[in-house]
């Protein structure tokens, strides 16, 4: 089973994922942090390549 925490930010996705997590012995995925390791900065990369 696979949940998605959607919403804007600041609303607490990531504070309730992690708690989740823990609480269900789930394992929890940033795809912030991956895109952030992986490709660096977010929002340089969406002004240089835009959204697409």
């Amino acid at each position: 089973m696979l949940i998605y925490f959607i919403g804007p930010g600041g609303a607490g996705k990531t504070t309730l994922a992690k708690q989740f997590s823990k609480d269900f012995g789930a394992i929890y995925y940033d795809l912030d942090e991956h895109f952030m390791l992986n490709l660096g900065n977010i929002s340089q990369f969406i002004n240089t390549y835009g959204y697409k």
